[in-house]
């Protein structure tokens, strides 16, 4: 295996989220991976057409809300890519802007223990 070679490691997850538009429109994602600097998720149609509503105006930003475990997680993000995977499920790839310091620290742990499982 690869050593992880990105400033903040990336640890991949299947969990269920929220994304929430300025406008107050939300969409339902799938978060895939995750780490202190980005997200990257994967949703239908709904979550593209949003984004697609969403521009003109770049940069795009979004809040999200996800359950790590037990834990519940919010941050604001922004919209770094979007790709096609199918006709209608497209991946998205976010950068981390604002997260809660316990929030922080909570996903740092994680990320040391999935690191730790790796070695």
């Amino acid at each position: 295996m690869h050593p992880e070679l990105r400033l903040h490691p990336r640890v991949p997850v299947e969990i269920p989220a929220e994304i929430v538009f300025p406008s107050g429109d939300s969409a339902d994602i799938t978060l895939l991976s995750l780490s202190l600097g980005g997200l990257t998720t994967e949703g239908d149609g709904r979550a593209f057409d949003l984004f697609e509503d969403t521009k003109p105006r770049f940069p795009i930003e979004v809040d999200m809300h996800f359950g790590l475990e037990d834990h519940p997680i919010r941050c604001h993000c922004r919209l770094i890519h979007t790709q096609r995977l199918k006709q209608n499920r497209y991946g998205f790839g976010f950068k981390l802007l604002s997260l809660d310091l316990n929030d922080q620290q909570y996903i740092r742990e994680k990320v040391e223990e999935y690191e730790l499982t790796r070695l």
